[in-house]
């Protein structure tokens, strides 16, 4: 194979401020141009918003505080039952002391005597009789078709059954 020659690069011998003058005045003249400065667009941030999610939000805020506000008025409910409850049981103990109290105070012998001396006989005495009454039925409402036939009767006259 043969060998490659070495490569000579051109910077050893280029020495600074030797280029050409008419490439730095056509730079200049190129830089010479006006330019306006460019215009960025401005960003814009945007926020959609679903009408239906927030109606859906709305919606389970407005369910939450009406599932809070029922826990605490069945809460108030419960207290005011219990309270009820032991009025009830106070007023049944009551009842059964003012019963027995009543009970114990009547002489059943002396009301006895009184209504006998008022005329009254005892219930063994007395002849019984009973008495038996009959309700009477409505008459039941007429059916469609009876309807149908009692107003083409009255159109027509009689119709064969």
């Amino acid at each position: 194979m043969e060998r490659k020659p070495d490569i000579q690069y051109v910077g050893q011998f280029y020495v600074y401020g030797s280029e050409a003058r008419q490439l730095e005045e056509q730079s200049e003249q190129k830089k010479r141009k006006i330019r306006l400065p460019m215009l960025r667009a401005e960003k814009l941030y945007r926020i959609q918003v679903d009408p239906v999610a927030i109606c859906a939000i709305l919606t389970a805020v407005v369910m939450l505080v009406v599932m809070v506000l029922g826990t605490i008025r069945m809460q108030q409910a419960w207290q005011q039952f219990g309270v009820v409850q032991e009025y009830r049981d106070q007023l049944k103990q009551t009842n059964i002391q003012l019963t027995t109290q009543y009970r114990e105070s009547i002489n059943l012998e002396s009301i006895r005597q009184a209504a006998l001396a008022m005329g009254m006989v005892e219930m063994d005495q007395v002849e019984t009789r009973y008495i038996t009454v009959k309700i009477p039925q409505r008459e039941p409402d007429p059916t469609w078709w009876e309807n149908f036939r009692w107003f083409w009767q009255g159109l027509f006259g009689d119709l064969p059954e």
